[in-house]
């Protein structure tokens, strides 16, 4: 693998000497990484591209992304709940300083879950003498230091950071929650939801994702039960969202969430034509990517499992997808997952044979150029194969150990060696704990 010299100067650091202040603290010994198993990767559920950094003691870590050219790419906070991704910065010192300030971004307040513990939030002085901060302010543009003085206003840390294009990822998904949050996202519960007979996964938490959907007449019941005119906690900033999500979706196209909202914001508008770009778009992204529980687009799950494939079908458009692939995404109505078993591994069965077509046409292709031919069918069998483990998971873990190994494999045969050996670190792993063979 090839490290630029912030990895290597993260790298050759002693872990004891960090002083990290986020939420993520316990860094990883180095050495601890060139072990045949690691004890911090967590195999099949990580996606085969992450290297275990930094943890947060609950089971959650910041990885490293390897990518094909066989370096780290970003940092992600893998979230070990649900196997949920989110980009927290393109250099280990932007998602340093992003998790250090993070009680500063609004929208950071809407969590996948619940902390164990309450954390004390750092305070300005603190932060200023941090040898984290110090190191990563060092490895960032110069005016990135200036959010940590003493007389920087805190409410402009997220534009200051975004205009040097520091975290500019998380900072866009904080920003967006924050346009669109509301007071029934703080006020509603499960006991509000039962006197107005509401069924709270499907009903409140569509409302909660736009207040437009709720009816007037809840609308007239929650305004005199909270003493609350609706038009006080009805607003949201729908054409905020828009901008930060098209800030992301214009530097990658992987991230479902940002399709979802800007597909929505679309049709609200009634441009449907835009909608369902962003929904086709969004539909081909992983599950993992969505980050459905914070911005409340799981309420379509119980028929679908992607918010953007249930958008197409309710828009009539779900011929811009593989009829094959929507029919194994769907779900009968009203069905729990317990009635529709084996689904994950149909989804994954339905890339995998797409990987052994591709084989399969790769042979007969034109060899003018057999060399780059070969590897650029391999880098795209590895990006098949990715799917058929990470596009929606799988129902067994064994079946990740074959898929590790394939992805080895295709990674070598398109010389993207960091990823191969990443890969078959992971496979290592897998079988160390299950005892695969």
């Amino acid at each position: 693998m090839r490290l630029t010299p912030q990895w290597i100067d993260w790298f050759d650091r002693p872990a004891a000497d960090s002083g990290l202040v986020g939420e993520f603290s316990s860094v990883v010994d180095p050495k601890s990484l060139l072990e045949e198993s690691p004890e911090p990767i967590w195999p099949g559920l990580m996606p085969p591209d992450l290297l275990p950094l930094i943890g947060n003691s609950m089971g959650d870590w910041l990885c490293g992304r390897v990518g094909a050219d066989d370096t780290i790419v970003e940092v992600v906070h893998w979230y070990h709940g649900g196997g949920d991704c989110l980009p927290y910065g393109d250099t280990i010192a932007e998602a340093i300083l992003y998790d250090a300030l993070a009680s500063r971004f609004p929208g950071k307040a809407r969590r996948l879950a619940v902390p164990a513990t309450d954390q004390l939030e750092p305070t300005t002085d603190s932060l200023r003498t941090t040898p984290s901060l110090r190191w990563a302010t060092n490895h960032l543009p110069p005016q990135a230091g200036e959010v940590l003085r003493a007389d920087f206003p805190v409410a402009d840390t997220a534009h200051h950071l975004l205009g040097l294009g520091i975290a500019v990822v998380p900072l866009c998904c904080d920003l967006t929650l924050a346009a669109l949050d509301n007071e029934l996202l703080r006020r509603m519960t499960p006991q509000t939801a039962a006197l107005l007979e509401a069924r709270w996964e499907h009903d409140v938490v569509r409302w909660m994702f736009d207040t437009r959907n709720l009816p007037p007449e809840i609308a007239q019941r929650l305004a005199v039960l909270w003493a609350l005119p609706a038009a006080d906690w009805r607003t949201q900033d729908w054409e905020t969202a828009r901008v930060h999500c098209r800030q992301v979706a214009d530097r990658r196209d992987d991230l479902a969430w940002a399709h979802d909202i800007l597909g929505w914001a679309a049709e609200r508008d009634g441009d449907l034509t835009t909608a369902i770009s962003h929904y086709r778009h969004g539909a081909l992204t992983s599950v993992f990517s969505d980050q459905a529980v914070r911005f409340r687009t799981h309420f379509e799950s119980d028929r679908v499992c992607k918010f953007s494939v249930a958008r197409l079908v309710q828009l009539n458009a779900a011929d811009q997808l593989d009829a094959e692939y929507v029919s194994h995404l769907r779900m009968a109505q009203g069905a729990m997952e317990s009635e529709s078993p084996g689904w994950r591994d149909r989804v994954s069965d339905y890339w995998l044979r797409h990987a052994r077509s591709a084989d399969a046409a790769s042979a007969t292709t034109d060899r003018s150029s057999p060399k780059a031919s070969t590897e650029l069918a391999a880098a795209q069998r590895y990006q098949t194969l990715y799917r058929a483990g990470w596009d929606v998971g799988c129902d067994s873990i064994r079946r990740y150990c074959q898929l590790l190994g394939e992805l080895a494999e295709a990674a070598e045969a398109a010389r993207q060696l960091g990823r191969a050996s990443l890969a078959r670190t992971h496979q290592a792993c897998l079988r160390a704990r299950y005892l695969f063979g």
